[in-house]
């Protein structure tokens, strides 16, 4: 498509002409773990953070990486008792004082850091402009295998370019990433139910049952990045499942799990720790830094290790249900994270959907059930913090 070729060409040229640290005011929300975790790939190919990768990131940004996440490695030891599974596996520190541990999820930083190799920081607002461009021509395909042309561009550059999702080109953290991802695995596993007959091999390819194991390799890509990506496999393999392929539904959503688990499992070889938001001393580190003279580890940051599925204090069931209420209003119209005011061409597709909906797909009214579920099941879970704690984007003043 012209214009996701146009979109690459002109925000490449964008991306690559400007000064990222300044032209994008320094750091915003929790950049500063991303940014670091992809130039230590990209210059030092590992995931380690040492005194160098501060003095680089110095150098970059004429301070300090504020709000940075990082953690002590640790070290491993099992033990048998008589308390099922009856072997229990501890952690103790590593004992090194001249390295630490990115406490972030690496996925979008391990594919940013071939960009950020070539063209600095600003390579990863590079990186995000071929996402949206690769989305751009993936939503314009499916929507042109039952649409006219004219209307199926338009649509597509309505329904990104209408929305948040331009602004956080330039928000060096996973957002981009983590909706491409999810995209393309969307693509993969439902172009085929609306595709003509294929002309080509990869138009074969994209229509056979090997798309769905790619797709699902994908999810499980992302749901490392952000865990709650997990139900997204719940359409797919019940549309499977619909269809009799009980199989390869089962297959999908085996091959997804195993590749979020070993994206932890590499996790776990890389720190010792196989939830990188846990250990024994996860910290957020502003202000000071761990490598500057002076600083000791122990007098840096504030520790905000997370080793449960409880992450914050609880209200109990009658305080949850009570700010329910408040809090789905703040999702639909809410001044910073508001479903209407950041992405209205959302709530376009679901009233379309709505007015074709004796034409719809069973699979389409999963995939709805399934993205109005994960709204309400945050916002009941994490009454206080659904929207996230990184600083979420504002429209207007605060």
């Amino acid at each position: 498509m012209i214009a996701a070729l146009a979109v690459f060409v002109l925000g490449s040229i964008l991306a690559l002409s400007i000064d990222a640290p300044r032209t994008l005011r320094g750091i915003k929300g929790d950049e500063a773990t991303y940014i670091a975790m992809a130039m230590s790939l990209a210059y030092d190919g590992d995931l380690v953070y040492v005194s160098e990768d501060e003095e680089r990131f110095f150098a970059t940004y004429g301070g300090g990486p504020q709000g940075i996440y990082l953690k002590k490695g640790v070290k491993s030891f099992f033990e048998i008792d008589s308390v099922f599974p009856y072997i229990h596996r501890g952690t103790y520190p590593e004992g090194r004082e001249d390295r630490l541990f990115f406490a972030k999820a690496y996925m979008s930083s391990v594919f940013a850091a071939p960009f950020v190799r070539l063209a600095g920081v600003k390579g990863i607002v590079w990186f995000n402009v071929t996402l949206l461009a690769v989305v751009l021509l993936c939503g314009y395909r499916f929507v042109a295998a039952r649409a006219p042309t004219g209307t199926a561009l338009m649509y597509v550059l309505a329904f990104f370019g209408a929305s948040i999702v331009p602004l956080y080109v330039v928000w060096l953290t996973a957002e981009v990433f983590n909706l491409a991802v999810v995209f393309f695995a969307y693509f993969l596993w439902f172009y085929k139910e609306v595709a003509p007959a294929p002309t080509t091999r990869f138009g074969r390819w994209l229509r056979s049952p090997s798309s769905d194991i790619a797709a699902a390799v994908l999810l499980g890509l992302v749901v490392f990045s952000k865990l709650m990506p997990a139900v997204l496999v719940v359409p797919p393999v019940l549309h499977l499942w619909r269809q009799r392929r009980f199989r390869h539904g089962l297959a999908v959503g085996f091959v997804a799990a195993g590749v979020s688990w070993a994206a932890f499992g590499l996790n776990g070889a890389i720190t010792g720790e196989f939830n990188y938001q846990g250990g024994l001393d996860r910290r957020y580190v502003a202000g000071e830094f761990p490598f500057e003279p002076g600083s000791e580890w122990d007098e840096v940051g504030l520790s905000v290790s997370t080793d449960g599925l409880v992450v914050e204090e609880p209200l109990g069931f009658v305080g949850n249900l009570v700010l329910l209420p408040r809090n789905m209003a703040y999702f639909l119209f809410g001044r910073h994270f508001g479903f209407v005011p950041f992405f209205f061409p959302g709530v376009l597709a679901v009233v379309l959907l709505w007015r074709a909906r004796r034409e719809a797909l069973e699979w389409q009214w999963v995939t709805l059930a399934t993205a109005v579920f994960v709204a309400i099941f945050l916002a009941a879970w994490m009454p206080n913090t659904w929207s996230g704690g990184g600083g979420p984007t504002e429209i207007g003043t605060t």
